[in-house]
């Protein structure tokens, strides 16, 4: 999610009945890092399209491998980043997995094999079979 969107999905939540954050604060403020970091790993991700040597290359495929094992040890037993509910982190991680589905055809990232056993491999075919849903 663009820092951008994230503005606007807020905008949106606080001006509308329903909410798409969770009601504990501290949930909240967990949510909003979480987005930031799901804002950040887009941009290593985009970084990717520019770089112009495999050994850059090589390297930001690392560093996503190693932000990737540091989101899926937070993730939880639920579909959802909070268990059982969505909210806004869940659809800000969302074009975070469209990336790869659209790259992992060109590139042997491989990151839906490495992860299929894990909750962001199950995330991740979630959030494909949601995008690619008519």
């Amino acid at each position: 999610m663009r820092p951008a969107s994230a503005v606007i999905c807020e905008h949106i939540d606080e001006t509308t009945a329903a909410t798409l954050h969770p009601q504990a604060p501290f949930d909240r403020v967990q949510n909003r890092s979480w987005i930031g970091f799901a804002s950040s790993l887009l941009a290593n991700i985009a970084s990717l399209y520019s770089l112009n040597n495999q050994l850059a290359f090589d390297a930001m495929v690392a560093t996503l491998r190693a932000r990737f094992l540091t989101l899926e040890a937070t993730l939880g037993d639920g579909p959802f980043f909070n268990r059982h509910d969505f909210s806004i982190v869940d659809a800000a991680f969302t074009p975070v997995f469209r990336y790869f589905n659209v790259i992992e055809p060109y590139a042997e990232f491989d990151f839906s094999r490495t992860h299929r056993n894990s909750a962001l491999g199950a995330r991740h075919l979630n959030s494909a079979s949601r995008c690619a849903a008519p």
